[in-house]
């Protein structure tokens, strides 16, 4: 007669120092209810170095175990919302005007006298860089990036309508944040698409980019014809653009920040 074999899987190891993972786990903890973007982050990554002798995927079900499946879908959208640390929305002012918008009197060449540029760090994004993102988050965060771009990409349709119906009366500064957010949805789409998305995917990103290139030139259009006009006719009549979801028009451009909302648990599998 055979002996019978033990068909129980063996425990996961745990960390190396529990008393330390411990310590990690519940400052985790106080960063997520604290709901601040760097502070999860930075806990998450002391959290990932206490785990020494752990699997990762022992640490994430540790996460799920210790504090909820919230607190990991937290710790997600905190690396998809982590900034750029040269920029603070993915633009920067122009360094040939300086944000003058022109230069001996003319538009200025570098930034067609949009006053602002591409971050040259994060081309744009406004995201810190993707390869600092935790490997076994990696999957999940890009996810939620995309999922960010396809809500910023809804309101093509109405910053459209609404550039059309402002025309050269756009303010100087309602210029400059719609460009600062039609550069950062640009730049993430064109991020987006280099990350092997699916070819179909990444050739609707592809008009998409294209489509708001279609409003940068327009903004520039604005910026030529209120220069060709008097510049006195139109004072105290600069009006708003409204670049965001949820506020009215009061020329806000959305960022990024460093507070961000919890979203609902999600199925992240």
């Amino acid at each position: 007669m055979c002996a019978q074999t033990n068909s129980a899987h063996p425990a996961a190891p745990g960390p190396k120092d529990p008393e330390g993972f411990s310590q990690a786990m519940e400052q985790l903890r106080l960063a997520v209810e604290g709901r601040r973007v760097e502070p999860i982050c930075t806990s998450y990554l002391l959290l990932r170095r206490a785990a020494s002798g752990m699997s990762l995927l022992g640490l994430l079900k540790a996460v799920q175990t210790s504090l909820s499946d919230t607190s990991l879908s937290a710790v997600v959208s905190a690396f998809a919302h982590r900034q750029c640390f040269m920029c603070q929305d993915g633009a920067s002012i122009c360094r040939t005007c300086k944000g003058a918008g022109t230069v001996d009197r003319f538009s200025c060449p570098a930034c067609d006298g949009l006053t602002v540029e591409p971050c040259t760090f994060c081309l744009g994004t406004a995201w810190s860089d993707r390869g600092e993102v935790p490997a076994e988050l990696r999957k999940l965060v890009l996810r939620r990036q995309m999922l960010h771009v396809e809500k910023d990409t809804q309101a093509l349709p109405r910053i459209t309508h609404q550039l059309r119906q402002v025309g050269p009366s756009i303010s100087p500064r309602n210029r400059q944040q719609a460009a600062s957010w039609l550069f950062r949805v640009q730049a993430r789409l064109a991020n987006l698409a280099g990350e092997e998305p699916g070819a179909e995917t990444a050739a609707r990103y592809g008009r998409l980019a294209a489509q708001i290139e279609s409003l940068l030139e327009m903004l520039r259009r604005t910026l030529r014809q209120a220069e060709s006009e008097d510049p006195l006719e139109g004072l105290g009549q600069a009006r708003g653009l409204d670049v965001r979801n949820e506020k009215p028009a009061d020329g806000n451009a959305p960022s990024d920040g460093g507070e961000f909302p919890l979203a609902p648990v999600e199925d992240e599998s």
